[in-house]
């Protein structure tokens, strides 16, 4: 199973979100047609399953009505999609936007997902804005909401000590959007 992220070349274009089978003939699946970011999301429990590797599918779009965005989980077992999760995310408190820099690839998606064992973090990079989830088979929680106080151009998620740490690694704009500089944030 794979997720593949297209759009075209142009900002104000969407971003689609594809789901793909790699180990049969089934064809690409269309999960979203205007998705503000994504990822493969697969717990210690899944990953110690005996069955497929079948991950949840993490999905971040905009949420018209309440002028924010909302981070869903999907299970796409049996073909189906089945929406498990929803949590409304308000962003109407939200106000500072940071420059957009001339980036290669682009500006989009406009939201980082991350995911790691229990763990999803959702990065609203024009806002500098992180927030980090534990997952608890039913529900999503909020651990930390950060401020980079800058835009964010990219970020990974990093473990050391075999799991018993967990930072995101972020690379941040300065002030001069030609200039950039890497944040390492704990979470754990």
């Amino acid at each position: 199973m794979a997720l593949l992220l297209s759009c075209s070349s142009t900002v104000a274009e969407p971003v689609e979100a594809w789901y793909i089978t790699l180990l049969n003939d089934e064809s690409p699946y269309c999960i979203s047609t205007d998705v503000l970011g994504a990822a493969l999301f697969c717990t210690p429990t899944m990953l110690n399953s005996k069955e497929s590797f079948n991950p949840l599918v993490v999905l971040v779009t905009a949420n018209l009505k309440t002028n924010g965005i909302a981070l869903e989980l999907f299970d796409f077992a049996n073909g189906r999609s089945q929406k498990i999760i929803q949590v409304n995310l308000d962003l109407s408190n939200e106000n500072e936007l940071y420059e957009i820099p001339m980036m290669a690839m682009g500006p989009l998606p406009s939201v980082l997902c991350l995911c790691k064992g229990k763990f999803v973090v959702v990065i609203v990079r024009d806002r500098g804005l992180l927030m980090y989830y534990e997952f608890s088979g039913s529900s999503l929680s909020l651990v930390l909401k950060h401020y980079f106080g800058r835009y964010v151009v990219d970020a990974a998620i990093q473990t050391s000590g075999g799991d018993s740490s967990l930072d995101v690694v972020a690379l941040v704009c300065e002030n001069d959007a030609k200039d950039g500089r890497t944040v390492k944030l704990p979470l754990r």
